[in-house]
């Protein structure tokens, strides 16, 4: 997948959580997901400019970002159910950048 998807899907991810963090059981567990996804996006688009800091790797913090919005996605499942409206709104944004 391309750095730009990544960026895009964990984008819209992270807007859908940010809409519902207070309906997640654990708000501060989610809320520190949220702020390490904003800060991720930031630094990875930030790339596409400009040389992070030196001893930064971006193919890291690519990887983390996927693997938090992956954790994201997967307690909203827990959270709100396959068959549950709610959840399609994160399946749904994330399935609308799969198809750009």
């Amino acid at each position: 997948m391309s750095v730009d998807n990544i960026l895009h899907e964990a984008s819209a991810v992270l807007n859908a959580a940010s809409r519902h963090s207070s309906k997640f059981p654990d708000i501060d567990e989610i809320n520190n997901h949220i702020h390490r996804m904003r800060v991720l996006i930031t630094r990875v688009a930030a790339h596409s400019y400009t040389t992070l800091d030196n001893n930064t790797n971006v193919a890291a913090e690519l990887r983390e970002l996927q693997d938090i919005k992956d954790v994201v996605l997967k307690k909203a499942e827990e959270r709100f159910g396959n068959a549950s409206k709610l959840l399609d709104e994160f399946r749904n944004a994330q399935n609308q950048i799969l198809n750009l």
